[in-house]
């Protein structure tokens, strides 16, 4: 199966696609990762298919956010300039993939997948959290390959111990 990969963030974000899309590779997929551009290097040191994003500029958003005397605008300009980016990336990288699978903060990733008529899962995973009662994270599988234990989920379980 041909997929494709979309997260965005902090390592916290990155590192569990990473760890996922190796997994997905040993079991024989073919797994190609759209992320942020700070996170080439480590993409590398997997030695993954990684694409780097066009509408990578959290660094840029947060700074404005800060600004009080705009309250929310710059965010919500952000959020509309990274979606229109999004469509225009994903649509050609997803339809040479069989499914989608994104991060929550992955604004247009639903719709992309809508309108290329592929199958989308979305996953949660908040590793910034503190305490010991963490949910684990979730990436649901089809019962064909219900014998992959998710990597994330394993070091959650691990950690609540």
């Amino acid at each position: 199966m041909k997929i494709l990969l979309v997260t965005r963030g902090s390592q916290g974000d990155i590192y569990p696609y990473l760890t996922i899309a190796s997994a997905l590779i040993k079991r024989g997929h073919q797994v190609t990762l759209n992320l942020p551009q700070i996170f080439e290097k480590e993409a590398k040191a997997y030695q993954l298919d990684y694409v780097l994003q066009d509408f990578d500029d959290i660094q840029g958003m947060v700074s404005k956010a800060g600004e009080k005397s705009e309250g929310a605008k710059p965010y919500l300009k952000w959020m509309r300039d990274v979606i229109d980016v999004q469509f225009k990336q994903l649509i050609p990288l997803l339809k040479e993939h069989d499914i989608l699978i994104a991060t929550n903060s992955e604004f247009a990733a639903a719709s992309v997948a809508d309108y290329c008529q592929k199958p989308f899962i979305r996953t949660a995973f908040a590793p910034f959290i503190p305490g010991r009662h963490i949910p684990p994270s979730y990436l649901p599988l089809s019962k064909a390959s219900s014998n992959f234990h998710s990597p994330v989920y394993l070091e959650a379980a691990q950690y609540r111990q």
